[in-house]
């Protein structure tokens, strides 16, 4: 297959959707497709992520004025892809959908978010997203749940696959590990990373000799030292701020906690379970619901007393070096069998087949559209430029 990845960025941030999507470009050009990475990211630096060697990089323009539009149009063009992989979480899916129209071929919408947040803080409408999967041939969701938000009668072009990691061959296993609880994550308010400090602050007491050590950085930073300082446990918290090693802390640690209030699919609490971290969670965050199985894999706990349970959950692995032990190895055995780079990939490439054997885009097969697919392909024909007040209208 001749396959197009839209990767947003490759030399700026280190985001999930592009840690994502460069690997899954990576794994399929190392099973011999002919695979081509188109970024907005017009630095030329090397990537961020490691990249397999036979992947042609083409950067192209971010604006959707005219002149954008046609550079990017005659650079597929020239490339003959069999289909289209568009990764994002927003609007750019119109872009996606946009170029495959053109080039008549198939398009895969791949969102790598919970579906809710892009609505919740106003960035992506409900309305938009599901007239804009009218144009898709297939869709990507990371979990089987986010099926259900898609409208009733696109879901059987729907396929859920979770993600997996970068650096498989890299991970070793320490038999002596330290006393400590471990999270990696942006310091942003929905990570709470606040709600880690105060629950780890209600247990230091009893557990004087361990520490908890914080990978990320962020806005909420500065407020979180303090915030440890004010409870009194500074000397047993490590604020790392922004590290790119981060797996020889995963093999230094004795838990792993992911507080977040939402994910679309935890990429540190993956990482965690393929280091043999046993886990701690929310049970209403989407996607850590799904990674840790409680009790067998770590501890989901409820949030009516999000302190106070997750400090219960801190302390009965704490105190029991053969829970920790138990749950962790249960969750490498649940990240070999779902999460791991072989079965990821295999659902990727069996996936991308089915698409590639359809064969053009969607909106070109025929004239009996929908009312949906007729105020797309009109918003289509109108261009880039200003689609969404014919998309929206």
């Amino acid at each position: 297959m001749r396959i197009v990845f839209f990767v947003p960025w490759l030399t700026q941030g280190r985001g999930g959707t592009e840690s994502i999507g460069s690997l899954i470009a990576s794994g399929m050009a190392a099973r011999g497709h002919s695979v081509f990475i188109y970024t907005f990211d017009d630095l030329w630096r090397e990537s961020q992520w490691q990249l397999d060697g036979s992947i042609a990089i083409r950067r192209v323009p971010e604006a959707r004025d005219d002149s954008s539009t046609l550079q990017t149009l005659l650079e597929l063009q020239v490339d003959r892809p069999d289909l289209i992989v568009g990764l994002h979480m927003n609007r750019e899916f119109f872009r996606y959908v946009y170029y495959a129209w053109r080039l008549d071929v198939p398009v895969v919408l791949s969102e790598h978010i919970n579906p809710e947040y892009p609505r919740k803080i106003g960035r992506f409408g409900k309305r938009e997203r599901e007239i804009i999967f009218e144009g898709a041939n297939r869709i990507h969701v990371l979990l089987p749940e986010f099926i259900e938000t898609i409208p009733t009668h696109l879901r059987e072009r729907a396929v859920s696959i979770g993600n997996t990691i970068h650096g498989e061959d890299l991970i070793q296993q320490r038999s002596e590990r330290q006393k400590q609880v471990l999270t990696v994550a942006r310091l942003v308010p929905r990570k709470q990373v606040d709600v880690l400090i105060d629950a780890f602050a209600k247990v230091a007491d009893l557990y004087p000799e361990w520490n908890l050590v914080i990978a990320g950085y962020g806005e909420q930073e500065q407020e979180l030292v303090r915030q440890a300082s004010k409870l009194g446990v500074s000397e047993h918290v490590e604020f790392l701020g922004k590290t790119d090693q981060v797996y020889p802390l995963y093999e230094s640690a004795s838990i792993f906690v992911l507080p977040s209030e939402t994910e679309g699919f935890g990429l540190t609490l993956t990482e965690a379970m393929a280091h043999g971290l046993p886990a701690v969670g929310f049970a209403d965050c989407e996607g850590v619901n799904t990674q840790i199985v409680s009790g067998e894999t770590g501890l989901l706990v409820g949030s009516e007393d999000k302190c106070g349970n997750l400090a219960g959950a801190l302390s009965s692995l704490m105190g029991n070096v053969e829970l920790r032990e138990r749950t962790g190895a249960a969750g490498k055995l649940r990240y070999e069998s779902l999460y791991s780079n072989r079965v990821v990939f295999d659902q990727w490439e069996t996936f991308l087949r089915e698409v590639c054997d359809e064969r053009g885009h969607r909106l070109r097969s025929g004239d009996d559209l929908t009312p949906e697919e007729r105020k797309l392909k009109a918003a289509l024909e109108g261009g880039l430029d200003d689609y969404r007040e014919e998309l929206l209208g």
